[in-house]
């Protein structure tokens, strides 16, 4: 019994191309409006879905997927996504405390906690 089906292979890639087509279709679109802009593979994807064939419709999803998520980007702005400051925080450390845990400036066994 395979881990990865051929079948999950196949829908996996539909998805993936179809993210990739929406990428595509947004950034060569010629249109001033970037809400209009980003409903276009959005809908794009709408109509691909709604084909026979099973790769045209995961296309189709993909595109509703990274369309969407694009889409709603423009009305909640950093929804989408995972910038590198929400990831990493602040790391500046003395920011959250004006104690110092340095153990090793201790006196004579006692710590300042």
């Amino acid at each position: 019994m395979a881990i990865i089906s051929k079948n999950t292979l196949q829908k996996s890639a539909g998805l993936v191309g179809g993210a990739v087509a929406a990428r595509k279709v947004g950034a060569v679109v010629p249109i001033q409006n970037e809400t209009v802009k980003k409903s276009i593979p959005f809908v794009l994807g709408l109509v691909l879905s709604g084909q026979r064939g099973e790769l045209m419709k995961d296309l189709g999803y993909g595109m509703i997927a990274q369309g969407g998520a694009d889409l709603l980007s423009s009305f909640v702005p950093g929804i989408s996504g995972i910038s590198e400051d929400v990831l990493m925080g602040s790391t500046d450390f003395e920011d959250f405390s004006s104690d110092s845990y340095d153990t090793t400036s201790a006196e004579a066994g006692e710590m300042n906690f």
